[in-house]
């Protein structure tokens, strides 16, 4: 019953993250990135899913703006898991992002 966790860890490429599930739905999401290599671009969408098989996104940090956090009252949540989802990496050298994500 995590309500926090790492989702990505240093990755270098796109793609969906580590799931983090709850016991019970949770209605306010969150994900933080950081990078390494200072990459020019890297998108992280936030999604969420009630039945643990289908995915959606939701709104997305980037490096000049690394946190992002959506409810239930803006048309996002309540969800049974979130993970953090690399949607666009370039530039920077050797860049790496991980995000954390969480949930209330």
């Amino acid at each position: 019953m995590a309500l926090s966790g790492q989702s990505l860890n240093a990755v270098t490429s796109t793609g969906p993250g580590t799931a983090i599930m709850f016991d019970v739905p949770k209605a306010f999401l969150g994900v933080q990135i950081t990078t390494t290599g200072s990459p020019a671009t890297a998108t992280v969408a936030i999604e969420f899913t009630i039945n643990g098989t289908d995915w959606v996104s939701g709104p997305a940090a980037q490096v000049n703006s690394p946190f992002v956090g959506v409810g239930a009252s803006n048309g996002f949540g309540p969800a049974l898991g979130l993970r953090a989802n690399l949607t666009a990496l370039a530039g920077g050298t050797s860049p790496t992002v991980s995000a954390w994500v969480a949930a209330a």
